[in-house]
């Protein structure tokens, strides 16, 4: 359940003394129509910028303001205010939680957040939410993190405790999540089935003490006596980052984080469990894809490489926002990193002279770097034949 104190109103008010054109000029820097008028921290009302438009030189917030007939509190659920704005035709409302103003609400608002696609059982949006989210933020020039929350063997757990338990676990999950997060600087969803993900523009260092945080206060999620806590992982990826082309693809960007994010998830699994090879290059040698298409952005079209992979066990795909060759070869590395979780390829460069292809970068897991250093000819169509020499060069 999405409650109003998660949605990351704008707060900005103004005192009823000012003049009108003063309160004009806050609203117009912060893209207002309207806001709320406090006194002395007190909320009394609100002023829009059509009243302070109408006003005469003079005239103070006091005599343009007007009431706010609904006044809710930020522990109210979305869904039961949109129902109060239906039945009793609001035209908007002041949230004020335990005497601090929130913001103002209207329909617009409303519409938006139930336009996003939730999970019923946690509350939480699903990962649309997470890369609309991303994609606003990078394209401000933000520095972002993903935090990705994996739970242990949350199947055998299901089968061990029943679907009932399981179920609640989930919900406890989230809300253990959601106290531990910020709604102005993060936003919080459910990924999958067993997978949480935390989008957060706090900086890395920050982003580290909050995983750092959720695994000491996890242990303490109880749901019943008797049963024990879910184990999970916890992977991070982001932070500080050069400036990308002014073309970039947003959403690739994203999802590359996702993915980092994922991988690291599921190494410290496999840490954990004993498992992982010393040469993560040899454990792939087994391996043989298939390249089933590829989308190459050209230098100057602003879109996004993506390639997609057949491995036998399943179709996998990665997507670069680097433009020629290079982004194909990015896009190659990205798939081949979800086809095998814990392996990470860092492409250093990508060269194309004439029709040789020259690639360096290494191949690791955790603390077993391999260097990559291939150089081949390519003939017929040159990103089918670079995916399919890297993939060759990778899997030996």
């Amino acid at each position: 359940m999405t409650i109003l104190r998660d949605l990351n109103l704008p707060s900005i008010w103004v005192d009823p003394s000012y003049l009108a054109t003063t309160a004009g000029y806050v609203l117009k820097g912060h893209n207002l129509r309207i806001c709320g008028v406090l006194d002395c921290g007190e909320f009394k009302g609100y002023v829009s910028l059509e009243a302070i438009e109408r006003a005469n030189p003079g005239d103070f917030v006091a005599s343009v303001m007007k009431p706010v007939s609904v006044v809710v509190s930020g522990s109210a659920a979305v869904r039961e205010l949109a129902d109060r704005f239906v039945s009793e035709n609001l035209e908007l409302a002041a949230v004020v939680d335990e005497g601090t103003f929130l913001g103002i609400i209207t329909p617009s608002v409303l519409i938006r957040e139930l336009g996003k696609s939730f999970d019923p059982m946690t509350g939480l949006p699903w990962s649309d939410e997470l890369r609309r989210w991303g994609v606003e933020h990078l394209a401000n020039t933000e520095e972002i993190t993903i935090i990705f929350i994996d739970l242990n063997d949350f199947g055998a757990y299901n089968k061990v405790h029943g679907h009932i338990i399981g179920d609640q676990v989930l919900g406890a999950v989230a809300g253990f999540l959601r106290a531990h997060t910020d709604s102005k600087r993060d936003v919080l969803v459910r990924y999958g089935g067993d997978e949480f993900a935390i989008g957060t523009t706090r900086i890395r260092e920050e982003a580290d003490a909050l995983a750092a945080q959720l695994q000491a206060d996890m242990p303490a999620v109880q749901v019943a006596e008797g049963v024990e806590p879910v184990g999970f992982a916890i992977g991070l990826c982001g932070g500080r980052r050069q400036k990308e082309r002014l073309s970039v693809h947003y959403a690739a960007t994203i999802d590359n984080l996702i993915n980092k994010a994922s991988q690291e998830c599921q190494a410290q699994k496999s840490a954990a469990k004993g498992v992982g090879a010393p040469n993560p290059a040899a454990a792939l040698r087994s391996l043989s894809y298939r390249v089933v298409a590829v989308f190459a952005d050209s230098q100057d079209n602003g879109g996004v490489s993506t390639v997609i992979l057949n491995r036998g066990d399943g179709v996998f795909s990665g997507a670069s926002s680097e433009p020629g060759i290079a982004g194909v070869v990015q896009a190659t590395a990205r798939a081949i990193e979800m086809a095998q979780p814990g392996v990470i390829l860092d492409i250093n460069s990508v060269l194309l002279d004439g029709s040789t292809l020259h690639v360096s970068g290494t191949v690791s897991e955790t603390a077993f770097p391999k260097a990559l250093d291939l150089s081949k000819e390519l003939s017929g169509d040159a990103n089918i034949a670079a995916v399919t020499a890297l993939t060759k060069a990778i899997t030996g």
